[in-house]
């Protein structure tokens, strides 16, 4: 009776650690949308732009726009006018838009370039993120 005591309580704590392990979603291949996006960000959330300083060419996927308002210049502009979580929407539209699912298969990384959006590289080992 021990035994069976002993697996019913530890069988679903080890089913849980099983998982609950981050590698466990990592082995899985991801989805994504990307686009090579070509537009006026400050135009395109209806501010004026006399100089053309809102232009942004880049090719961006939808998992990585709020880093790349954060890092894009033009993107941080008008993020600083009408806040970031504004732009990352209209850049959501744009991309979900007009974008490519894209579907990487285990341990891949993102490369998306202009004129192949749904671009990877693949990790050597897929607890390294240095060897992406």
């Amino acid at each position: 009776m021990y035994i069976f005591t002993t697996l019913v309580t530890t069988i679903p704590f080890l089913f849980t650690f099983a998982t609950a392990r981050p590698q466990a979603r990592a082995l899985l291949p991801s989805v994504d949308t990307c686009a090579n996006i070509d537009v006026n960000i400050l135009t395109l959330l209806n501010i004026p732009d006399a100089t053309n300083s809102g232009h942004l060419q880049a090719c961006v996927c939808a998992s990585t726009v709020g880093p790349f308002v954060q890092a894009n210049a033009q993107a941080s502009l008008a993020s600083s006018l009408v806040g970031e979580d504004t732009v990352v929407n209209a850049l959501l539209n744009v991309i979900l838009g007009m974008g490519s699912q894209c579907m990487y298969p285990v341990h891949a990384v993102s490369l998306c370039l202009a004129e192949a959006p749904c671009d990877f590289g693949v990790c050597i080992t897929m607890n390294d993120a240095s060897s992406c």
